[in-house]
């Protein structure tokens, strides 16, 4: 409490630490790269996941990403998402994205937004550098602070050494973003996550997956030669 506090990070995790902190603390948020926003939810009763079907996805991969990209330009339709809402769907300055609508995470809340907008929360971009409590953005601003929280992401596989691979040597070589194919009794489960819609759904589809293969109720996995050949075709 009574804490000046840098999240750092642009993700889901950051804008709920911080709409919980802001209530007794003073805090801000520094975003290296931008982030596109949008609300979590489409009314009172239905979250926004729901907008996205099997339809949708088709719609979006048949015209592609670069037309929706236009729809949603702020210089091309005034009226749209960006018309209302700003630039990268917040207006914020600091926060404008580095890439295109659809082409990287976007933040799925606007309450942090509305906190900006009443001054509970501060806005940066990237930090430059690090001196003691003051910190450095990258646009010359700095602003001195008692706790900084990474919100950044994490490296699973360190516990994994005793396996002899590196983290991205694992990771490159696993068939259908689950089994190790040089080892398919090693698993992952929500290792991959999508532009839209829900880690939770893709979870318990690859968890039914697993358990099928380890009862013997789904046709067996390929041989690794043949899971690394279709590893490299996915990855194209």
């Amino acid at each position: 409490k009574n804490k000046k506090i840098l999240l750092v990070g642009g993700s889901d995790t950051t804008s709920d630490f911080a709409s919980i902190l802001k209530n007794s603390n003073k805090v801000s948020i520094s975003i290296k790269n931008g982030a596109w926003f949008q609300s979590r939810i489409l009314g009172a009763y239905s979250p926004a996941d729901a907008f996205y079907s099997v339809l949708m996805d088709s719609y979006i991969k048949t015209i592609g990403k670069d037309y929706v990209n236009i729809y949603v330009s702020y210089e091309t339709f005034p009226y749209s998402s960006q018309g209302f809402w700003g630039k990268g769907g917040s207006g914020i300055k600091e926060w404008e994205p580095k890439c295109k609508y659809l082409n990287g995470y976007y933040v799925k809340s606007r309450e942090i937004i509305d906190s900006v907008s009443k001054g509970e929360i501060h806005p940066y971009n990237g930090i430059s550098n690090i001196n003691g409590n003051n910190i450095i953005f990258e646009n010359g601003k700095n602003a001195d602070f008692d706790i900084i929280i990474f919100c950044t992401g994490y490296k699973p596989l360190k516990c994994l050494k005793f396996l002899g691979k590196n983290q991205e040597y694992i990771t490159e070589r696993l068939y259908k973003n689950i089994f190790f194919s040089e080892d398919p009794s090693l698993m992952f489960i929500g290792f991959i996550r999508p532009y839209l819609t829900s880690i939770p759904m893709i979870s318990e589809m690859q968890s039914r997956w697993i358990s099928n293969i380890i009862t013997n109720q789904s046709k067996p996995l390929p041989t690794a030669e043949t899971m690394n050949n279709i590893i490299i075709r996915d990855r194209k």
